[in-house]
């Protein structure tokens, strides 16, 4: 936040920018567990819930990415507005709640793209934190740099752990 004050733009995180964290992790459970064909109950329901809890996240992400593009320099823009890309990828993960191949067989390429969004998800965690980084070093921000090392970049990897300790290969004998 120290960032957006020495460009004057206010930013006070609301309640609803608070819902993406585990919105975005419940999203990730959910498709992981029905790409790795894990017996997880219900892993539409953990999508469909992470959705919901998205969408006021993203809604409100939106009218605060496009606020905040004229006032940050073009490399903090241009990873905001790919974390709302991102973002919106999340949200358009609703596709995978209901099993549609039942009834719409035709809808049966949606499946396909299940890995392919995981991936995304998955990768983008840690290179959100990277690109921020290399933008505060761009823009001579070193110790701004340094202090999201701490604040962002490891607990997303220890996020990234948690999630991905659960997967086949981890579990292999």
């Amino acid at each position: 936040h120290r960032l957006y004050a020495e460009y004057h733009v206010s930013y006070e995180v609301t309640f609803w920018e608070l819902l993406y964290g585990p919105g975005y992790s419940m999203v990730l459970i959910g498709l992981l567990a029905r790409v790795t064909r894990r017996s997880v109950r219900r892993e539409g329901l953990w999508v469909g819930c992470g959705v919901v809890w998205l969408i006021p996240s993203w809604v409100a992400g939106t009218w605060r990415v496009f606020d905040l593009l004229a006032h940050l320099p073009i490399l903090f823009g241009g990873t905001l507005l790919l974390g709302l890309v991102i973002m919106t990828l999340g949200v358009c993960c609703v596709v995978f709640v209901i099993p549609w191949s039942r009834w719409f067989p035709g809808a049966r390429p949606f499946g396909t793209f299940a890995p392919r969004v995981v991936a995304v998800l998955v990768w983008w965690m840690p290179v959100q934190w990277g690109c921020l980084m290399f933008a505060a070093l761009v823009h001579g921000r070193g110790s701004y740099a340094l202090t999201m090392l701490g604040q962002g970049l490891l607990p997303t990897l220890a996020n990234l752990g948690v999630l991905l300790l659960p997967s086949p290969a981890a579990t292999a004998r």
